[in-house]
């Protein structure tokens, strides 16, 4: 499976060299969330910053309330997933009753990332394993577009990497970040259409899940290419173009 990003959708990086890549905004706002730090090792598709581009003097309180009620879901639902973790490994629930449950964990992550971007606010994520060696902005900041946020040292390529970013093969077991993850059971397969692409939303069986990435056991064929970042963002039959490799 090759999973590549939409025009739209990828994350917001600009690599300086082979082995370097800054995160600059792509917008104007104030930085609500800065959710790595140095030395962190962060996995493609992770939000790396959050930014509210509407001006401080008009924003929307209820739009804020919302996002801080998705936020206390996730974190219960988190608490409950680590609760069953420590059940399964002292043995007083089976392996099958706790894929469930990471299913359903990696469904509550996918769906707080998308209310995230619905109601306005911006995510910088990362688009290659890498390590925060740099960051630049601090929590309550106002940021411009073009600006700074995180610098990232590559990391080297790895089997989740390359299933990302180049063309490959897709087979039971595969991970795909949880970023990929359309409503918690879909992803959007990324299609030729002419001498384009556009993108199909096709349901899928998710596995075992952590904090990043999400096993697919059912749903796609070999060589299948998804949008790995953003899918969300995205409406089926909407046309695409792929991110150049290696960014």
């Amino acid at each position: 499976m090759a999973v590549a990003g939409s025009a739209p959708a990828t994350a917001n990086s600009a690599g300086a060299d082979s082995d370097a890549s800054k995160v600059v905004s792509e917008v104007i706002g104030e930085v609500t969330d800065v959710l790595v730090q140095v030395g962190q090792s962060v996995r493609a598709g992770q939000a790396l910053v959050r930014i509210d581009p509407r001006d401080a003097a008009l924003a929307d309180t209820a739009a804020k309330l919302q996002i801080d009620a998705a936020r206390a879901e996730l974190a219960s639902a988190e608490a409950d997933f680590k609760r069953y973790t420590d059940l399964r490994d002292k043995s007083f629930i089976s392996q099958a009753e706790w894929e469930r449950r990471a299913a359903a964990i990696a469904s509550a992550r996918a769906n707080f990332e998308a209310s995230v971007d619905r109601l306005g606010l911006y995510t910088a994520r990362a688009t290659r394993d890498a390590t925060v060696v740099v960051v630049s902005i601090r929590k309550g900041q106002s940021v411009g577009s073009g600006q700074p946020l995180v610098r990232l040292r590559l990391n080297a390529p790895s089997q989740d990497l390359d299933a990302m970013a180049s063309a490959g093969s897709i087979g039971k077991g595969m991970r795909v970040p949880l970023t990929a993850i359309v409503g918690g059971d879909s992803v959007m397969r990324i299609e030729s259409a002419g001498e384009g692409f556009l993108v199909k939303r096709v349901a899928v069986r998710i596995g075992e899940a952590d904090d990043r990435f999400a096993r697919i056991d059912a749903g796609l064929g070999m060589g299948d290419r998804v949008v790995a970042v953003g899918a969300h963002l995205l409406t089926d039959g909407q046309a695409v173009r792929l991110a150049p490799q290696g960014q």
